[in-house]
């Protein structure tokens, strides 16, 4: 079907008239919708495809004009990996929305659920001017202003607005409660807790995240109700059948594997003082995937996580007092959206908050990932002296491949081997030179010097030098040295070229 729809030539723009409908519930306020829509040509063939169409022609009817092309890097200094997101998605082409026909405007259908949870929740609580309620109890984060969402990436509190067990366990909390209570007939009425999860699950439009969380909930409640103990590890099997059954995508999917892993962990954590360990154990559980898909640590994501536990239960307390119309909520609200902003416009102007892993590959953070697994698996192994002796030997493990990462990397700096050539800009004669620790930049405008810096920045090098001329034999401006590169043609588009070698010639090179 696809190769019916789509040429075998993939590196050429394709134009195709497309009728399209958005798989997400369109967020309220924005001009333009960008996400994955699902797409039939003229013989019937539907296609995922990713597209930024304004929101006007959602409401038009008949084929639109789309360019389609293959997914590529939009920015070199942009370390996630969009197309392997895109493929994740199921999504293989990307559009690019030209225009319509003479078409009559759609008739008006009834709005969804989630369409209709937004709007009535970004009525009620206009006075948040953050946004925050909008995102995390509508699922509507693209509502959140940027500001915060920029300090919320920088205290490692991003999840937040990912509508996931979290906010799951907020709306189920009280008829878990009720569960606890001796009376038949409260721990009965407890049954009200199902459905109205599951309208939250809907009216938050039906994340993969929150699916899981629901079914385990669901589930642990049909147990508990009848007076059964709980298996938590196989309550978290029976919700990836559930998400792997509506998605068959979601196991390659980046927030599939970022809520298993995390809840994995957290179902094994035992022992004393587990509130305070939350944080560290899902932190811990997720860093493999952290570092290599977003290359960024935050350094202050534990007391972060703790004060925004108190935060989150004050905006909640203040949402529900504002919902039933007392007057000191909703000013409550107000005054929490205004400090929001305060905040993270002073969060957005510290250094350092983050901590660049760039330079960590896979094959550094792999005794980790490994450790960790082995790690949890020690509460099976009969005996305490035996699993404290495993528990040991997986951290020096860890510490032993780390080290050794860190010791091959100063080794192949030192002998210029597995050096990288990137072209930073697809216009401009901008180059940066890297081997994974220090490089050489030549630019030949400000603009491209920011996004040198930017691509420094998200790799991690530790010392760089930057050149706004060379003056050599045969030099141009803003041209690496002939010896390594030989300018005869220019890419029309980003490329990453590996410097085994000197080469004469990228023009190929993509």
């Amino acid at each position: 079907m696809r190769s019916e729809m789509f040429p075998n030539d993939t590196n050429s723009p394709t134009l195709m008239q497309l009728d399209f409908r958005p798989t997400f519930t369109p967020s309220l306020g924005k001009a333009n919708q960008h996400g994955v829509f699902c797409c039939r040509n003229e013989f019937g063939h539907m296609e995922r495809m990713w597209l930024g169409v304004p929101d006007t022609a959602l409401l038009e009817a008949g084929p639109m004009w789309i360019r389609v092309t293959s997914p590529r890097r939009f920015d070199l200094s942009d370390a996630f990996d969009f197309p392997a997101h895109l493929s994740s998605l199921g999504v293989t082409r990307v559009g690019q929305f030209l225009g319509s026909t003479n078409v009559e405007s759609r008739p008006s259908t009834p709005a969804t659920l989630a369409g209709r949870w937004r709007t009535w929740v970004k009525r009620t609580f206009s006075t948040d001017e953050s946004g925050l309620v909008l995102g995390m109890f509508a699922g509507d984060k693209k509502s959140v202003s940027p500001e915060v969402q920029h300090a919320l990436r920088q205290l490692g509190l991003s999840h937040l607005l990912a509508v996931s067990g979290y906010h799951v366990s907020l709306v189920s909390l009280v008829f878990f409660l009720l569960m606890q209570r001796q009376q038949r007939l409260l721990r009965w009425g407890s049954v009200l807790g199902a459905p109205v999860v599951w309208a939250f699950v809907a009216a938050t439009g039906w994340s993969l995240s929150a699916i899981r969380a629901a079914t385990m909930a669901t589930l642990g409640w049909w147990f508990l109700v009848r007076g059964k103990s709980l298996n938590t590890w196989g309550l978290l099997g029976a919700a990836g059948c559930v998400v792997a059954v509506l998605d068959p995508m979601s196991p390659r999917q980046l927030g599939a594997q970022l809520s298993f892993a995390a809840t994995a962990a957290l179902i094994a954590l035992h022992g004393k003082h587990l509130a305070w360990r939350v944080p560290l154990r899902a932190q811990w559980a997720t860093l493999p995937w952290n570092v290599h898909d977003f290359q960024t640590f935050p350094l202050l994501f534990y007391p972060a996580n703790v004060v925004s536990a108190v935060a989150v239960w004050g905006l909640a307390c203040c949402a529900v007092g504002a919902a039933c119309g007392l007057e000191w909520f909703k000013l409550g609200l107000a005054e929490f959206g205004e400090r929001a902003l305060v905040m993270a416009a002073w969060i957005n102007g510290l250094d350092g908050l983050t901590w660049r892993l760039g330079w960590v590959k896979r094959a550094g953070f792999s005794p980790l990932v490994w450790g960790t697994a082995l790690l949890w698996l020690c509460p099976l192994l009969p005996g305490r002296h035996r699993r404290l002796w495993v528990r040991h030997a997986m951290g020096l493990a860890v510490l032993v491949g780390a080290g050794v990462n860190v010791a091959f990397k100063c080794r192949t700096s030192d002998n210029n081997l597995g050096q990288r050539l990137w072209h930073v800009s697809a216009w401009k004669s901008a180059w940066l030179m890297e081997d994974g620790w220090q490089g050489e930049v030549w630019v030949s405008s400000p603009r491209d010097s920011v996004k040198a810096a930017n691509l420094v920045d998200h790799l991690g090098l530790s010392h760089v030098t930057w050149n706004t001329t060379w003056t050599g034999p045969n030099a141009t401006k803003s041209q690496p040295p002939s010896g390594v590169w030989d300018f005869g043609q220019n890419p029309a588009g980003t490329c990453e070229v590996s410097l085994g070698m000197e080469i004469s010639s990228v023009s190929e090179a993509e």
